[in-house]
């Protein structure tokens, strides 16, 4: 005994039925709910974000210069790029009635690929405020030098006065 053809369906597509049918979904009041949170979770980051020690090799050198490690100086500028990638990730959820996850993957991918090729680069400029603090030969104060497994820094000033005096 033969069925009809319309009444054959594969497994396949029966559980993909099924799986839809199931999966749960988000109310509205929780997806803005998440979305605001993340949102105000980088503002709040970007507020307190070191952007004036990215910009120093470009800026006019100060009375008194911190110059961070190469690592630390590329994770710095390249973290920004990532930081400002998820921010609008956020604004897009947060203002998009539409949940399109391949626009807000590709637009997290592109920033973090663009994060990375800026870690990289950004040590150039590192080199070129480091050159710029010795032809100004500007004076490393000791006291204020920190060295850690996670992030270290050297501080340099025009004259001894500018330095905290050990204690």
């Amino acid at each position: 005994m033969e069925q009809p053809h319309h009444l054959l369906t594969t497994g396949k597509k029966k559980r993909a039925a099924q799986v839809k049918s199931k999966s749960p979904s988000i109310s509205r009041g929780k997806y803005f709910l998440i979305a605001g949170i993340g949102l105000f979770w980088t503002i709040g980051i970007l507020i307190f974000y070191p952007v004036g020690k990215v910009l120093q090799p470009i800026l006019p050198l100060p009375s008194k210069v911190t110059l961070y490690s190469y690592p630390t100086y590329m994770l710095t500028s390249g973290g920004l790029v990532m930081l400002l990638g998820v921010l609008l990730v956020n604004i897009l959820l947060l203002f998009s009635w539409k949940k399109d996850k391949k626009l807000f993957g590709s637009i997290f991918n592109y920033s973090v690929v663009l994060g990375v090729i800026i870690c990289i680069f950004s040590a150039i400029p590192r080199y070129y405020l480091e050159k710029k603090i010795d032809n100004a030969q500007y004076i490393l104060c000791a006291a204020e030098h920190h060295s850690s497994a996670k992030v270290s820094w050297d501080v340099y000033a025009e004259s001894e006065d500018l330095c905290r005096s050990k204690q």
